[in-house]
């Protein structure tokens, strides 16, 4: 059966040519400059930005601190700063800081500070985006929801309402924020006010804008600044040099590094663009990005906003629960050239210089300063190819991979790489010797070639290199290694040229460790988790993913002779079997009964919508009355979203539910009824491109009068009492699971699971929420967020952090009252590791195990569960080559395509044989959104029956750029599925890259 936490999904994200270039927004890309007082320790310019005097190519990724548990910060966090990012970005939430006007919740999981400070010990700097809308597909978009409740306030414009209440949040998190402003000894280098403002980004002048900017530098923050956002996009990057002459350097606040709707690893097609964009802002100029997400994480409670449940994943480089992702080595691959060679980068552009140097390959761009010249390569087809240098050098370029080519870059004092036909990695630094890292396709030839000013000499021998030249003009000829690394060393007494060479598999696994001057390279592991050196002997603990090989062999290069230590895995424990959950027990909710007492509950007296009690959660209850003159059956109604339940003397009524309205059918009593009505909603709406009033957005719960209607006549219902969330700790009295009658209920059982140990088996678990309908958990008192979730993920993520060592509880809250019997916990492989000691030296010739891109399983491995994987297809045309069987073939990177672009066209799929399924997923060439589309099934390929559409598919947020479509249904039993294709937009051609069916969960 289908486990999708079984592996590691492959779900496609973002269109990968679709919005390539930034977001489309009014503005410009301007900074409000650093004061005086902090200029010398933050500056800008067009070349790019300058920290503490030095020149710095910013490599940034975003972690929220609200979405990751405050004990696992600091490992997110190393995480991006091992893959050599340099800045962390994060929003400041409002809501979460206040979620009750001044209740502040500034310390444990809402300690932006403490975050901040962590960050700076791991070598981190920060950008901080404090708002006050954030959007970040969060719960009102990060407003508090009192602010529903203030007389004509109209947000994000200078409506003094608004702007007091602005000013009140700008007091209390900007001190915070600037006392971690790099210039007061912290990390911040920069902050956005306002997010993606509809009318203006950057420096804007308007009332509302020149507010925001006078509130910030009031509250003390001195570092640059700027409006919304700079350069939004799936692959934003400059598509021309940057001119150095401008005042300011071009940056980007968010490269959508996956999208909101999808789990696991990102489409092989987006992540080539997304790799070819972080090259190509090197390349042009651009002073660095930000890649939103880095780590996802998790929307715990219920901050979650429509479009989303409890996993905010996104396809980010590193997953929901910590596990790495493909496009996380590549973003390491470039950020260590970046953070290699920043002087070179932020000089001017040298491409016209370097039209002719290559056939075979594009000049994607140049680079010079006084530090140097890096030519940056292309290989423009999607296929490995050999380019030809202008002085006949062949070199192999893997599929639409970017080379870079150093000349006369300065890598130590006096010695430079003159010219070079490898691939620099990285240099390091450490003490007296420097670490160049070089890597290619094994067995491939080529040259380093080292001018110095003193002598350079070999001072180890040359297995599978030469040298040739003189010893100030020295090349060194290297063979790239198919196993381990080959190092060579140069120079004399004083100083030395420690050349490291590498696969291009093992380069992934190739990691800088240090900050400057102290720098050491660690090859061989997946991931470096921890690294000391204890009087000259390294004690690394490096991670192992289930399923995989530990490297057997881990290589330490530092200020001294490299280190060959052993690196021997327990690959016994990736079969484990996951925690067994102990009997349910459950309470149930009191306050449908008739003598429930709700005095102490808010009065009003018509419902109000949720919020106004003061609870900012995702459920209420309301209570009312109506005296009735005879016992009859009758309609009760009113206006309520998202969900509502209502019973009449503690039993439900029938009810229907159309948008916001609410109906029920119930039995009343002659004289007195008491009515009881629950509410929960799946998510308040994120307000992206909202300006205006608040009270009537997003409205939850009741809202409006409730009347009841009886033979013609309508009999108004008043005096209500409300009372808003749900207290785990408030449910103590316990008992057999029995049936609710769709009341909810809360239920409890126990299981054994100990938090990992620092040393060995890491598992990850999720609890399943089969059988249930909608709701809510906690692990031990903390709550993991909203169940269903709204991507291809069957269970709520278990913080390892949050597991007990003695024992553990878990509690679930179903709305409609569903048994948990078919709850259970699973361990998800594909994000599992364990944790080894690496401290025991070994023999040099001990092989390192690498694990090899694009293994021939890969296919299988990104479809098991889909039943239409491999099976034969049909189609109303067919472009050549593009015919309607690579729609089923299991890879994204082929695709069906109709022959031209009149409408409507079909493709049609044979599972083969009658199927139950519930779901299909469809990957379109393009954006998802663009698509007019129907779904149906069929036993015989001759009636058809409707299964869904592009109206019922998910996503449905307008502003999604996700290439992927999720279609669910009730169970269905099919032999045929066909997709027949109506419209798509700007006149485009059907095509479709993927079918997907699959079996109910």
């Amino acid at each position: 059966m289908y486990s999708p936490i079984s592996f590691r999904l492959f779900l496609t994200g973002i269109a990968c040519a679709l919005f390539a270039t930034a977001f489309d927004a009014a503005g410009n890309s301007d900074f409000y400059p650093p004061t005086a007082a902090a200029k010398p320790f933050i500056d800008l310019d067009g070349h790019g930005f300058i920290v503490n005097g030095k020149r710095v190519y910013i490599e940034s990724g975003s972690i929220q601190y609200p979405r990751v548990p405050p004990e696992l910060w600091r490992d997110r966090l190393q995480r991006l700063r091992r893959a050599s990012f340099n800045t962390v970005q994060t929003y400041a939430f409002w809501n979460f800081s206040e979620p009750r006007e001044n209740e502040w919740h500034l310390t444990g999981s809402g300690d932006i500070g403490a975050f901040l400070s962590t960050a700076q010990s791991l070598g981190l700097y920060a950008t901080v985006r404090p708002g006050p809308y954030v959007c970040a597909e969060w719960d009102f978009g990060g407003f508090p929801l009192w602010l529903k409740f203030i007389p004509g306030l109209v947000v994000r414009t200078d409506n003094a309402p608004y702007l007091a209440v602005n000013d009140h949040w700008y007091d209390k998190i900007l001190p915070i924020v600037a006392a971690h402003q790099i210039n007061h000894g912290g990390n911040v280098i920069m902050v956005q006010l306002e997010n993606e403002h509809l009318k203006d980004w950057g420096v804007v002048h308007t009332p509302y804008f020149d507010h925001l900017e006078a509130k910030a530098e009031q509250d003390g923050i001195e570092v640059p600044h700027f409006m919304s956002g700079m350069n939004h996009g799936a692959q934003p990057t400059p598509d021309k040099p940057v001119d150095p002459n401008a005042k300011f350097p071009w940056y980007s606040t968010e490269s959508w590094s996956g999208w909101f709707d999808t789990y696991g690893d990102i489409a092989s097609g987006k992540l080539r663009s997304d790799e070819w964009a972080q090259w190509n802002t090197m390349a042009k100029g651009g002073a660095g990005q930000n890649f939103y997400m880095a780590h996802g994480g998790t929307d715990f409670d219920t901050w979650n906003y429509a479009g989303v449940a409890a996993s905010y994943d996104y396809g980010a480089p590193i997953g929901q629960t910590g596990d790495l992702r493909p496009i996380y080595y590549r973003m390491k691959r470039a950020n260590q050239l970046a953070g290699s060679f920043p002087d070179i980068l932020s000089g001017t552009d040298a491409t016209a210089d370097y039209h002719d140097f290559v056939t075979g390959a594009d000049v994607a761009g140049a680079r010079r300063s006084s530090a140097g010249t890096i030519i940056f390569l292309r290989n423009p087809v999607g296929r490995q190819a050999v380019a030809h240098l202008k002085d006949g050098t062949a070199i192999t370029m893997r599929k639409s991979e970017t080379f870079p080519i150093l000349k006369d870059a300065i890598i130590a004092p006096g010695v430079k790489i003159a010219d070079s036909t490898l691939k620099v990695l990285a240099v390091a630094r450490n003490g007296a010797v420097t670490t160049v890292v070089v890597y290619g396709v094994a067995g491939d030839a080529g040259r380093l070639t080292f001018t110095s000013g003193k002598t350079l000499k070999a001072i180890s021998p040359m297995a599978r290199a030469s040298l040739s030249g003189s010893s100030g003009k020295l090349a060194l000829n290297i063979k790239i290694p198919a196993t381990g690394p080959d190092e060579y060393l140069l120079g004399d007494l004083a100083r030395k040229i420690r050349v490291v060479a590498v696969s291009n598999d093992l380069a992934w696994y190739t990691w800088v460790i240090g900050e400057q001057g102290k720098q050491t390279v660690v090859v061989g592991p997946e991931y470096v988790a921890d690294f000391a050196d204890r009087k000259g002997k390294p004690v690394l603990q490096v991670e192992r993913p289930y399923g995989a090989a530990a490297p057997g062999r881990v290589v330490v290069y530092g200020a001294g002779p490299a280190a060959n230590l052993a690196a021997k895995g327990n690959p016994a424990i990736d079969a484990a079997p996951a925690p067994v959950l102990g009997p349910w027990k459950m309470s149930a909710s009191p306050e449908a009964a008739p003598d429930f007492d709700d005095s102490k509950w808010k009065s009003m007296n018509d419902p109000q919508q949720m919020g106004t009690d003061g609870d900012n959660s995702a459920f209420a209850w309301y209570r009312g009355s109506v005296e009735m003159s005879d016992t009859c059956t009758a309609v009760i109604s009113g206006l309520g979203a998202d969900d509502v339940t209502a019973f009449v003397n503690g039993v439900q009524a029938k009810m229907t539910h159309d948008a916001n309205d609410w109906i029920a059918q119930a039995h009343f009593f002659k004289g007195h009824n008491t009515i009881a009505v629950f509410t929960s909603h799946r998510g308040r709406p994120d307000l992206y491109n909202y300006v205006g009033p608040l009270a009537d957005m997003g409205r939850k719960g009741l809202f409006g009068h409730v009347s009841i209607t009886r033979k013609g006549t309508m009999i108004p219902v008043k005096n209500w009492k409300m009372r808003g969330g749900v207290d785990p700790a408030s449910f103590d009295s316990w008992s057999a699971v029995a049936p609710t009658n769709g009341a909810p209920a809360m239920f409890r059982t126990t299981f054994t699971a100990a938090p990992p140990a620092a040393v060995g088996a890491h598992p990850i678990y999720r609890a399943t929420f089969s059988g249930l309908t909608r709701g809510t958990m906690w692990l031990n008192g903390h709550n993991l967020g909203r169940y269903p979730e709204k991507i291809r993920v069957n269970g709520l993520y278990l913080p390892e952090c949050w597991l007990g060592a003695t024992g553990n509880t878990l509690q679930v809250y179903d709305e409609a009252g569903a048994a948990p019997t078919g709850v259970k916990i699973e361990t998800e492989t594909a994000a599992s590791r364990e944790v080894i000691r690496v401290d025991q030296t070994c023999d040099v010739k001990t092989p390192i195990i690498v694990p090899v891109e694009n293994t021939t399983d890969e296919i299988a491995k990104m479809n098991v569960g889909n039943l239409a994987f491999n099976k034969s297809a049909k189609a109303s045309s067919s472009e050549a080559n593009n015919g309607p069987g690579n729609a089923t073939d299991g890879d994204p990177d082929t695709r069906w395509c109709a022959s031209g672009a009149q409408m409507p066209q079909w493709l049609s799929v044979d599972l083969g044989a009658p199927q139950t399924i519930s779901s299909c997923e469809i990957i379109w060439e393009n954006r998802a959104l663009d698509y007019t589309y129907t779904v149906e099934g069929s036993v015989d390929g001759v009636t058809w029956q409707p299964l869904g559409d592009d109206q019922t598919a998910i996503p449905q947020s307008p502003d999604s750029q996700a290439q992927l479509s999720r279609i669910p249904f009730p169970a269905t039993n099919v032999r045929y599925l066909r997709v027949t294709v109506s419209a798509v937009a700007n006149a485009k051609w059907a095509s479709i890259c993927e079918v997907r069916a699959f079996k109910p969960q």
